[in-house]
């Protein structure tokens, strides 16, 4: 199932929050591939798949969503709606992502560089891998 990371942040009234993402520290795996899911519309939806291999994690970098993550222990809905906490989308977990505000951003940070065979979108087929 997919987990929330508090990330790293330092606070500066000044100046603003800094949120460091490291590989091995804050972020559990190497990322080689981040990419950001820009201006989607209140109520649009991103997502709706899984993965074979690829761990991901998700920022909110502006407005927020509503995640809807499954895998083998059941389904669970996540906010997401600040940047100092990422969700960790481990393999083999069905991710959709609702944007709950206009012009939502959100990015994503992956354990591998893109390949359309690590993708399972046939939600039947998923759900057939994880045994439900």
């Amino acid at each position: 199932m997919g987990r929330l990371i508090e990330l790293q942040s330092i606070a500066d009234p000044a100046r603003g929050t800094l949120v460091v993402l490291e590989a091995g520290r804050q972020v559990p795996f190497d990322f080689p591939r981040i990419f950001l899911l820009c201006d989607v519309p209140e109520g649009g939806l991103r997502g709706d798949h899984a993965h074979r291999d690829q761990h991901q994690l998700l920022v909110a970098t502006a407005g927020g969503f509503d995640v809807t993550v499954e895998d083998r222990a059941g389904r669970e809905q996540i906010k997401l709606d600040d940047p100092r906490f990422g969700l960790h989308v481990p393999p083999l977990t069905w991710v959709t992502l609702r944007a709950t505000a206009p012009r939502s951003t959100c990015m994503v940070l992956t354990s591998a560089r893109f390949d359309e065979a690590d993708y399972i979108r046939d939600r039947g087929e998923f759900q057939a891998l994880i045994g439900r």
